[in-house]
């Protein structure tokens, strides 16, 4: 975007931060307060979309046509909705395509004997997976859990934010450097210390689900469930700040301004909401 060129790269973050929230307000209005009409499941398809395009262009298939990317992320948005509008969510439906992926990937291997390439596609596969998975949750809950999503992105906000100005004001010891630089252990606590705290204190001042109403009078399961979203969404981060260092990129894209591509932004969620949708498949 080469008009915004001749902002500082504080200003384009706080650009793109508007865009953000601007579109995330629409999309969250329009979701829990009329259960998902038309107008937020264009912006999740939208969204997804954008996730299975920043994905298709990390890999080695980077080196393909735009339009390769293209297809190939209209066709797992198809998939979504098919499954979330056509034919009705469920974890068992997708029992084949793992199979089939997970043989292909060692056939793949059988060709080239290369191990390092195999442990990168292993990887890059499991990530990938994990953020379908969590677009299918999302794509559920958006009709029968609403308030859930919208919990789960604030956690992974509060996290995000009051890590990096801790960390950036305080922070010294690097938390990861091989795999993400800016990281302190000093944000990486005081992350999860400032969102436990003050989500259990939203808890019982705005009891958003139901689960967690129920959980008021027991204080420290509710600051106990949230420190272990913070240490989850941090851990999302770093997932996928190790899957752009074994492709060598620096970011998933440049959609958002100052920020980067939506993985950049977005991958704390997206495994939040994958840890807590395996999470109630189990339970």
């Amino acid at each position: 975007m080469k008009f915004l060129e001749k902002f500082s790269n504080l200003q384009q973050r706080i650009i793109g931060a508007l865009i953000l929230v601007f579109i995330g307000s629409v999309f969250f209005w329009d979701m829990l307060n009329g259960g998902a009409t038309d107008v937020a499941k264009i912006i999740f398809y939208i969204f997804s979309f954008g996730i299975f395009y920043e994905v298709s262009q990390l890999t080695e298939l980077r080196r393909l046509p735009w339009w390769s990317h293209f297809i190939s992320a209209s066709l797992f948005v198809f998939i979504l909705f098919f499954e979330l509008d056509v034919r009705g969510f469920s974890i068992i439906h997708f029992r084949d395509i793992l199979v089939i992926s997970f043989f292909a990937m060692l056939f793949d291997f059988w060709i080239h004997r290369d191990f390092q390439r195999i442990k990168n596609t292993l990887y890059t596969f499991a990530v990938f997976s994990m953020y379908f998975f969590a677009l299918l949750f999302m794509g559920d809950w958006m009709t029968h859990m609403p308030f859930l999503i919208f919990f789960v992105f604030l956690m992974t906000i509060t996290t995000d934010v009051s890590a990096y100005f801790i960390g950036k004001k305080w922070g010294d010891k690097k938390l990861a450097p091989s795999i993400s630089p800016n990281k302190t252990w000093v944000g990486f606590f005081g992350g999860v210390l400032t969102t436990a705290t003050l989500g259990a204190f939203a808890i019982h001042v705005f009891p958003l689900i139901s689960i967690l109403y129920k959980m008021t009078n027991v204080s420290f399961l509710g600051f106990l469930i949230l420190t272990c979203g913070s240490v989850l969404a941090q851990v999302g981060d770093l997932l996928e700040s190790y899957l752009k260092r074994l492709h060598n990129v620096k970011d998933s894209g440049q959609i958002i301004p100052g920020h980067g591509g939506l993985l950049d932004r977005f991958d704390s969620f997206l495994f939040l909401v994958f840890c807590v949708g395996v999470i109630f498949i189990l339970l």
